[in-house]
């Protein structure tokens, strides 16, 4: 009895002497194991090849298993699970991936059955080059005045692309957007409240991440409005025989026709070229058209108003010009002056013979009310032809004490425009003053072609001195003329 159990012991005690050196020599072999590649953070351009390693040191039978995490199991040894054709496994050990999009950003892990703790992790960054979808997608914007209007550049990339926006206006390019554009949507939008002329022509957009090549887009931003006017000069004088031009400048998108019609614009009958009658136009830029209405050898009938007249498909405009038999505005000046007087000498220019010049004077800068002064031609003075000399002694002066004066001329159609006001006082050198409105100057009347000259009351002769007093039925007369 004693000896069986004896030999019992014996037994299990061998076993477990076997199981002791079995495990260590299972902790021997495992301590033998060891990854050699380390874990790295890689960023890698869209398209490319990346290959990530995974070299372990007495595998033995033990196997590699690839992961894209959180779970996505890719091989198990040599074993493909994932299918995926863009993903392999080189040499047993690396993995590879080939012309590499986002999807594949991410953590890739490389296990080792049993011991999971001997890994390796690969992160990937997918880099993306930049990459524009513009609105509207053909890149041509056509708005009309006053409405709103958006432009966009949709931008895509890793990492997010920068934008940046450029104008072009007639030729000149700007990194400033023109006022009242503003920028959202982390400047890939541009909005417009109220589109005016000047928010007109090319906008270029840029998005660069310093991966690969910028990418840009056009946009043709094309505003439509209605034809905008200006004609020069607005006023000419001219005469029998005369020749004389008016232009006609007209901004417009798109481009205007324009017509010259005598008299009302309104009528439908524009001014036709013919051996009096010269008409030229030109395009200067996509938005600016000029024209040109020449008058040759004139006539009395030729005198009047004159319209240039503008169309597009958005609306219509016209200007008005006027050629007038009346006298240019006279050219005041003085030339010598006294300790109680001023010499004032002026020309006029008229097809016409001047009848007869009215001075107009008051202090300078006060209430009074102007004096009048008529100032007859004399026979030698009609004689004189186109440029008409005259020349006025004021006399009666207070020394110290600045004057103002203008002067109107009358020809046989009638007083002209004032000229422009001469201040001057006696003894000092004289100032030019311009006339504040060319038509009508504050105070100053501007007498009816149809005044008859041949009134007794009117053709009173002027006084050397200023403060000369009128009859009463003279000044009736005159006040009458200026409510008229």
């Amino acid at each position: 009895m004693l000896l069986g159990k004896g030999r019992t012991l014996r037994f299990l005690c061998a076993i477990a002497l076997l199981a002791v050196h079995k495990g260590a020599t299972e902790q021997s072999e495992d301590d033998s194991i060891r990854m050699l590649s380390t874990s790295s953070n890689l960023n890698v351009i869209q398209g490319s090849t990346v290959l990530l390693p995974c070299n372990v040191l007495n595998l033995d039978r033990k196997v590699r298993i690839w992961k894209h995490l959180p779970s996505r199991i890719l091989f198990s040894g040599t074993i493909s699970v994932s299918r995926d054709a863009k993903i392999h496994l080189v040499n047993g050990s690396s993995l590879r991936i080939d012309d590499i999009t986002p999807q594949y950003a991410g953590e890739y892990v490389c296990l080792i059955s049993h011991h999971h703790f001997l890994n390796v992790t690969h992160r990937i960054q997918v880099l993306v080059s930049p990459s524009i979808e513009q609105e509207p997608p053909n890149g041509k914007a056509v708005v009309r005045k006053g409405n709103q209007a958006t432009i966009t550049c949709n931008v895509s990339g890793i990492p997010k692309p920068v934008v940046t926006w450029t104008h072009e206006h007639n030729g000149v390019q700007s990194p400033q957007l023109p006022s009242g554009v503003r920028q959202v949507l982390g400047g890939a939008q541009l909005q417009i409240a109220s589109v005016d002329v000047h928010h007109a022509g090319v906008y270029r957009c840029t998005a660069d991440n310093d991966v690969g090549e910028p990418a840009g887009a056009v946009f043709s931003f094309t505003v439509l409005y209605a034809p905008e006017l200006t004609v020069k000069p607005e006023w000419i004088h001219g005469g029998e025989g005369a020749t004389v031009e008016f232009m006609c400048t007209c901004h417009s998108a798109p481009p205007s026709h324009i017509t010259w019609v005598k008299g009302d614009p309104k009528q439908d009958t524009p001014l036709q070229a013919n051996d009096r009658i010269k008409l030229r136009e030109k395009l200067t830029v996509p938005t600016t058209t000029e024209s040109w209405l020449k008058l040759t050898r004139l006539r009395k009938e030729d005198l009047g108003s004159y319209a240039c007249v503008a169309k597009n498909q958005v609306g219509q405009s016209f200007k008005m010009v006027e050629l007038s038999g009346l006298a240019e505005p006279v050219q005041l000046r003085g030339d010598e002056t006294g300790e109680t007087s001023f010499l004032l000498t002026w020309t006029a220019k008229s097809y016409s013979p001047i009848i007869e010049y009215q001075l107009k004077i008051r202090r300078h800068k006060s209430d009074d009310e102007w004096t009048d002064v008529m100032i007859p031609v004399s026979e030698e003075g009609l004689k004189q032809s186109m440029f008409f000399s005259h020349s006025y002694n004021v006399t009666g002066l207070e020394p110290g004490t600045r004057y103002e004066v203008v002067l109107q001329a009358h020809n046989d159609y009638g007083w002209n425009r004032p000229s422009e006001t001469l201040i001057f006082s006696a003894g000092s050198p004289p100032v030019t003053e311009p006339v504040e409105d060319s038509t009508e100057p504050t105070g100053l009347p501007l007498y009816d072609i149809e005044l008859d000259i041949t009134d007794p009351t009117y053709l009173i002769q002027g006084s050397s001195r200023i403060f000369h007093s009128y009859p009463l039925m003279y000044i009736c007369f005159l006040i009458g003329l200026w409510i008229l």
